[in-house]
Formats: structure tokens, sequence, C-alpha cells
């Protein structure tokens, strides 16, 4: 007779109708440059490399946080940022670097 030290998990009823996220067939992929202010999304992939990589993890750019846009400068270039407790300001060819799944539209609503 074996015992089992784990519960199993039963299947989520709801797990495809919460507001924030998408089902998986229906997530779009973009790069953090592309997102418009008030858009938000979680970061998938890094596409840098050396001291830049080195850089934007040290800010908290690490794969799966959440980012908000908050605004764009006036002449477009550098992006400021929401993460869960601070706010950094970002240049566009940086921000290009980084791959997010977006998850909602807060300019839309």
């Amino acid at each position: 007779m074996q015992i089992s030290f784990f519960k199993q998990r039963k299947p989520m009823k709801n797990a495809r109708k919460q507001s924030h996220m998408r089902p998986s067939h229906h997530r779009k992929f973009c790069r953090l440059n592309d997102l418009k202010p008030g858009c938000c999304g979680r970061i998938r992939h890094h596409h840098s490399s050396g001291a830049i990589r080195r850089r934007l993890l040290d800010l908290g750019l690490v794969p799966e946080t959440t980012v908000v846009v908050v605004c764009a400068a006036p002449l477009n270039d550098p992006l400021l940022l929401k993460l869960e407790n601070d706010q950094i300001a970002l240049r566009r060819r940086e921000a290009a670097l980084i791959e997010v799944e977006t998850l909602f539209d807060d300019s839309v609503s």
C-alpha cells in the first residue's frame, strides 16, 4: 500500500474567465517598446546580452514580472515603466530587447 503525501490538484473551474489572463491560444506577444501607455504586459524573454542584460535584470526586469507602461516622454524616447514597487525610465532601444505577453489594456477601458 502506497501512501501519497501530495494532494492531487483539482482542475480550476473558471480558469479562462479571469479578466487579466487570456487563454493560451489568444496570447499576444510583442516587444516592450510596442506597448502603448496604459498597457500591461508580463516579461517573457530578454533578447539582450552582456552588460545591457545585466543592467536590465538588476533593474528588476526579470522574466514573469508584470510591467505597466505609465507614459512616454514628449519626444517619445524614454518610457516610464511601473514594476511591482518601482518606477523606472527605460530607453526605447533597450525596451525593444524585451519580449512581453500583453495582459490587458487600461487605455481602452
